[in-house]
């Protein structure tokens, strides 16, 4: 093959061989430190900044004469060659994280004698750069263009250079298979062979095909390494095109390799017979699924599959088509890429990995002998959950990611075991929290954005989750009607966000408890909660019904108010529990108010009397029990047997979906707008902040006169 090599070069034109080829060098599988100690001084030398770039035949070539380089059956090698570097950037990646997170890499690699871990990175070596490894290169050692490589770079500070090499080639998502390969950034190696941004097309994609390949060669040494340390052997097999077979392609390379043997047809041919031995050994291979020729039984598998995989690879030439494997999982959508310059985890990744494949769940708590999910049953709660959730993995925000320790804080049993797992999936942002808490200033409440909340929406819209709560939601921002909401997050409730919600959706801010079950809902108070504390539910806050009025079940519901300060209503009728009390707790401040201000009226004039009371408590209840196995039926059975079966089923037939018919003036209300009475409010507001409750919100309110 005739090359153009220009003429308007300024470096200095001594035979290639000496330009290109370092004069022996030992021997890299008999005398391997001897090897390393030469290729580390040349490629020092080659990357010393105050020393003009060394030669290099591309450096400074025209377009014009890459050209001729790139026609169909290069540019099919290119393809080939990026997509296994995408599928090993992705192996690699798979095998680091499981070692960091699984068996604690990190610690044991640097616990390891200097002579434990030199037997591991010299055997790698060995491996690489031995005969039957990566196949012969006229252009002489990759290692000569891999300063990452040099010994005092692996070995510095007990082996954690080595560790932070490796920790380069970790994805931000196992799942999600690279479409371009990695290049690891080396502005002096681009210098050197003359690649930048402004290089024409045909001149950009050969030299960009060498940084890649500089990459995966330091990709493959990192393998090496893990696999030696893990006990396993590597095999080496090196696949081939059909366009590649040896004698017309090993010929037409001829004139190139005499060009780099300065002449010399001895060595010229000794080059050629070691290359035609190493073919003995290639593969045929479908460039689809890499399924591979079997030598042993004389079969072309590659072509007996090519008319199964029907998908053109070479005609992506910019990204690279994954090849997926039958237990590739696939990436979840609600979970972003990380902000650039922020490095996930290899906890967080293991993390991010157990979440796709439980695509239903909101995270997952870890614990040395068992994993278990956590999935927020509650619509406003799980937005706000994933919302924070997505910051800590995009960036570890730390206020968001105090807002997820919050919550998970009232999910997991053990705190220990909690702190543990997000110290390592976070690191310094939750040391940091830990800190913040420890001097008693906790960072800020983080804010949600109304565009936050609409993206997450439209996300469980997709997914089908929370269908009825959001069967009436439409996604968007334009002239949507918002509703000031709190949530109030961790077992003291002591973190609040607050929030503009989208009307179009039904939400249900409660939690529903077996009756004596309650006692974390008393860690969120400021005073302990018992019958004698003047709350909403002492006696002389709960008006006595009217004469007549209290029935049997009505004076069992006044005595379980009275005995458990902390419920705002009890039901019975859970569907695998009918016979156990049920305490409902109302965790939204407005919905609370409103609440206790219309059983306030219910229970002292009765459903005859106030039938907008009941109406307005059978409606909240609705959607606020969605997913409480408590069905509505159960709840209007109930409240029959309380204030009267006529009574009940007249309100029952004014309620159609989310609007109320009052009976005796036909007047139409919303859930919001039933008519209230002020001074209840007053009245409900008072008790609460005796009580202690929602202590944040009512330390500077004032009863008004």
């Amino acid at each position: 093959m005739s090359r153009r090599i220009s003429q308007n070069s300024s470096q200095t034109h001594r035979p290639l061989w000496e330009k290109l080829f370092p004069n022996n060098l030992p021997n890299p599988v008999t005398h391997t430190k001897e090897w390393i100690s030469e290729t580390d001084k040349i490629c020092k030398d080659r990357f010393d900044l105050s020393k003009p770039l060394p030669y290099d035949m591309e450096r400074e070539q025209e377009e014009d004469y890459f050209i001729p380089l790139t026609n169909e059956n290069v540019l099919q090698e290119m393809v080939a060659f990026r997509r296994f570097a995408c599928t090993s950037h992705h192996k690699l990646s798979r095998n680091v994280t499981m070692l960091l997170a699984d068996y604690d890499f990190e610690t044991k690699w640097t616990a390891l004698s200097n002579a434990q871990r030199e037997k591991h990175l010299l055997t790698a070596f060995k491996e690489q750069e031995g005969p039957g490894s990566a196949g012969l290169t006229l252009r002489g050692p990759q290692k000569l263009n891999c300063p990452e490589l040099c010994w005092g770079e692996l070995v510095k500070n007990r082996g954690q250079g080595f560790l932070d090499l490796l920790m380069r080639f970790m994805l931000d998502n196992n799942d999600k298979p690279p479409i371009q390969p990695l290049i690891l950034e080396q502005p002096r190696y681009d210098e050197i062979i003359g690649w930048n941004e402004q290089c024409g097309p045909a001149q950009k994609a050969w030299l960009d095909f060498h940084r890649v390949m500089r990459t995966d060669h330091i990709g493959t040494y990192c393998s090496l390494v893990i696999a030696e340390y893990a006990g396993k052997k590597v095999e080496f097999k090196t696949f081939v095109h059909e366009h590649s077979t040896t004698k017309p392609t090993l010929a037409g390379f001829e004139p190139m390799v005499n060009l780099f043997m300065n002449g010399d047809e001895t060595k010229t041919k000794r080059w050629i017979k070691d290359e035609a031995a190493q073919r003995k050994n290639m593969k045929l291979f479908c460039e689809n699924c890499y399924k591979e020729e079997d030598k042993s039984q004389g079969k072309m598998i590659a072509k007996d599959n090519r008319g199964r995989c029907t998908n053109s690879v070479v005609a992506s030439r910019l990204d690279s088509i994954p090849v997926y494997t039958p237990e590739q999982l696939t990436a979840r959508e609600d979970i972003p890429s990380p902000v650039p310059g922020y490095r996930r985890s290899a906890h967080l990744l293991k993390q991010i990995s157990i979440l796709n494949r439980f695509p239903d769940k909101d995270y997952i708590a870890l614990t040395d002998e068992d994993e278990f999910g956590i999935t927020l049953d509650e619509l406003q709660g799980a937005t706000v959950f994933n919302i924070m959730r997505n910051r800590c993995m995009a960036s570890g925000d730390e206020s968001a990611l105090f807002y997820v320790y919050r919550v998970m804080d009232r999910q997991v049993s053990k705190i220990q075991l909690l702190q543990r797992q997000l110290r390592r999936e976070y690191g310094t942002s939750f040391e940091n929290i830990m800190k913040a808490l420890d001097s008693g200033h906790p960072p800020a409440a983080p804010e949600v954005s109304t565009e936050e909340i609409d993206k997450m929406l439209v996300l469980f819209q997709r997914k089908g989750r929370f269908s009825a709560e959001l069967q009436n939601y439409n996604p968007g921002l334009q002239g949507k009607k918002t509703q000031p909401m709190a949530c109030q997050v961790g077992p003291k409730k002591d973190l609040t966000v607050f929030l503009s919600w989208p009307e179009d959706t039904v939400t249900s801010s409660i939690t529903v408890l077996p009756l004596g079950k309650e006692s974390w809902i008393n860690s969120r108070y400021t005073k302990p909660q018992t019958p004698d504390i003047l709350g909403p539910n002492h006696s002389s806050q709960i008006p006595e019904p009217s004469d007549g009025l209290c029935l049997p079940a009505l004076e069992k519901q006044l005595h379980l108010l009275y005995t458990h300060p902390t419920a705002d209503y009890v039901l019975w009728g859970q569907i695998d529990d009918p016979r156990v009390p049920y305490l409902v707790h109302f965790e939204d401040f407005s919905q609370c108010i409103a609440f206790l201000g219309y059983r306030r009226r219910l229970l002292w004039n009765g459903a005859e009397a106030d039938p907008d009371s009941l109406a307005y408590m059978l409606m909240v209840l609705e959607p606020a029990l969605l997913r409480k196995k408590i069905p509505m039926d159960a709840v209007r059975a109930q409240f029959e047997r309380e204030y009267g079966e006529d009574e009940v089923r007249a309100v029952i037939k004014c309620i159609t979906g989310e609007v109320y018919r009052r009976e005796r003036d036909g007047k139409t209300f919303t859930l919001d707008h039933i008519p209230a009475n002020r001074q209840d409010m007053q009245v409900i507001l008072k008790a609460l902040k005796t009580a202690g409750r929602f202590h944040d919100l009512l330390k500077n309110w004032v009863p008004q006169e």
